[in-house]
């Protein structure tokens, strides 16, 4: 058949009207002998437009194209392309779709591949390439790879290699999730050493790193953390700043790198031996040499200037408030076994002030403690000491503020003479504060000797009276008048 003039009409037209649905075929073109290999049953060659087109119009949802293969050997279909642009196969869904665009079908395949794809010549191109624009918030997964078996523990549900030592395998822009909240999986990335990995192990909620662990930048751990094996922080000459902070609001352990020191901020314990090299700083002060002490009561260590025996001498002393403590600790006439050692501590607890001393010398200890509290205009006081002999000293005393400048005080003192004799004293006095550099005391006194620093008037071996005693304080001068 030659129609070279053909221009809108057609070559060959079969057309079969028929309502009868009996399975037939409208055209038949049949290859009937096996030994027949090079022959093409149906061949078209097309110099412009289309090769083949099928317009389907199938209500009963047949298929538009469908292949019977019966061979098992041969491929089953195949495009050969020369084209360098477009498109070899091209597949267009244009209606709303809820079923599957291409489905394969290979649940016999054992050793075989579902899709083959070998592309050498690429250099900018994409092998595979799967894009998805739409604004839908619906929750789906844009490429979804299931192994759906729980036997198959050999199987690998993807498998990446890139045979170039720096160029990506994998690379993810965006989140990267494994498992949901409540159902985890293991990962682990292996190093390019034996037995060096990462893991992440779901069942244990930890993560087990097995090799050196490098970190650059912040990092926040929440939960227990095990170290095992030497910590290091920085490098030799280039340091980080490490901070451990206590159960209190203002106490922690620090090391400053810029600075190169520790800094304690808190109360510090220390068990065994302890060395330090380079320079140190002390929170507190470090005394060496002559200074006025006075603690509590000063019955046992003062600086009062109309002492007998003034505790200015030379020595160490290192004073810190540590927990709420003024802390005195030191050591009066030098460092040897004799020496007056001394640890002194006062506060104030509940609008008490508390002040405890402890003292030893070689073998012998002392020890003063005193207490006051008070409350409106009144202050109670109590002080008890032991000196390096035993010899005990107790007094108690009531002041009350009168006015501003004006204040009253009663109190009694008792401390030994001898072995055998106590002085026992009580008194009365007033202090007024006259102006802002003078104030005036008056002290009236009664003194007693007993042999029994519970005895009673009646059994008391000697009493004297006192006139009152005046005492002027100017400029922190005091001048005794009797």
């Amino acid at each position: 058949m030659s129609m070279d003039g053909l221009t809108t009409g057609s070559a060959l037209v079969v057309d079969s009207d028929s309502s009868s649905t009996g399975t037939r075929n409208i055209a038949s073109i049949t290859q009937n002998h096996a030994s027949a290999t090079g022959a093409t049953a149906l061949a078209l060659q097309v110099d412009a437009g289309r090769g083949l087109f099928i317009d389907t119009n199938l209500a009963a949802g047949g298929y538009a194209v469908e292949v019977d293969s019966e061979q098992t050997t041969t491929n089953v279909a195949k495009i050969a392309s020369i084209a360098t642009s477009g498109t070899v196969l091209e597949v267009s869904q244009v209606g709303i779709m809820t079923g599957t665009v291409i489905d394969i079908t290979a649940d016999a395949a054992t050793t075989g591949t579902g899709i083959n794809m070998s592309m050498d010549g690429l250099t900018t191109g994409s092998a595979f390439a799967v894009a998805s624009d739409s604004a839908d918030t619906g929750t789906r997964s844009i490429a979804s790879i299931i192994q759906d078996h729980a036997s198959a523990s050999g199987s690998t549900t993807l498998y990446l290699r890139n045979d170039h030592a720096t160029a990506d395998a994998l690379k993810a822009i965006g989140a990267v999730t494994v498992g949901v909240d409540n159902v985890g999986h293991d990962v682990k990335f292996f190093g390019a050493t034996s037995g060096k990995s990462w893991l992440w192990d779901e069942s244990a909620d930890k993560m087990i790193i097995t090799g050196d662990a490098g970190i650059t930048g912040a990092t926040t751990l929440t939960g227990a953390t095990q170290q095992t094996g030497t910590l290091t922080v920085g490098v030799n000459d280039t340091g980080h700043d490490v901070k451990f902070f206590g159960a209190t609001s203002g106490k922690y352990w620090s090391w400053d790198e810029s600075a190169d020191k520790m800094i304690i901020a808190g109360d510090y314990e220390h068990t065994g031996a302890f060395g330090v090299t380079g320079a140190s700083t002390l929170i507190g002060t470090l005394t060496v040499g002559k200074k006025d002490l006075s603690f509590g009561s000063g019955a046992l260590i003062s600086s009062n200037d109309w002492g007998l025996n003034r505790h200015t001498q030379n020595g160490v002393s290192l004073d810190a408030n540590l927990g709420g403590f003024d802390v005195s600790i030191g050591s009066m006439g030098g460092v040897q076994y004799d020496a007056a050692n001394y640890m002194n501590a006062s506060g104030n607890f509940g609008g008490a002030d508390v002040n405890i001393l402890m003292m030893n010398s070689g073998d012998l200890k002392a020890h003063g403690y005193d207490l006051s509290y008070a409350m409106n205009n009144f202050t109670i006081s109590a002080s008890m000491n032991s000196d390096f002999e035993g010899d005990e000293m107790t007094s108690y005393g009531l002041t009350y503020d009168v006015t501003d400048n004006l204040s009253a005080s009663f109190g009694s003192v008792i401390s030994p003479l001898s072995k055998s004799f106590f002085l026992i004293s009580s008194f009365l006095s007033f202090s007024l504060a006259a102006v802002n550099s003078l104030s005036v005391s008056v002290c009236f006194f009664r003194l007693f000797i007993a042999s029994d620093p519970t005895a009673s008037a009646d059994s008391l071996l000697m009493f004297f009276p006192l006139p009152a005693l005046i005492i002027l304080t100017c400029f922190n001068k005091e001048f005794h008048l009797c």
